[in-house]
């Protein structure tokens, strides 16, 4: 029997690919929040509510934000539709959005909330 330190999470990428955690979360430090695309344009895309940082309802966040801004908070899917993300727009007051540059990966950083790990239809 492995430990509870040994088990490797299975997620997949964005095609479907089985990936481990930690390649998750290489991946993820070079992904940027949705917004640095988007602006204040409404782009059809995957969101999320914080309830945490009261972003319910008709604002949001981006999947990228919702593992690495959002990663302590209590974040649930909302839906696919169109927006542009709540948080990298600066919504959340006295929080700055992590995900407008690439992050460096590090290793202590590993475990960082699963958010992502069931698939989402659609």
């Amino acid at each position: 029997d492995r430990s509870d330190n040994d088990k490797i999470d299975i997620i997949k990428n964005e095609v479907g690919e089985r990936i481990s955690e930690e390649e998750n979360e290489k991946l993820l430090a070079k992904k940027l929040c949705t917004y640095t695309v988007t602006g204040k344009s409404f782009l059809d895309q995957h969101w999320y509510y914080c309830f945490t940082c009261d972003l319910t309802y008709n604002v949001g966040l981006c999947s990228v934000c919702a593992q690495v801004c959002h990663k302590d908070c209590e974040v649930t899917y909302a839906r696919k539709s169109r927006f542009y993300c709540d948080c990298g727009h600066g919504a959340v007051k006295g929080m700055k959005c992590k995900c407008l540059v690439e992050r460096p990966y590090k290793e202590e950083f590993k475990n960082v909330s699963k958010i992502m790990t069931k698939s989402v239809s659609n």
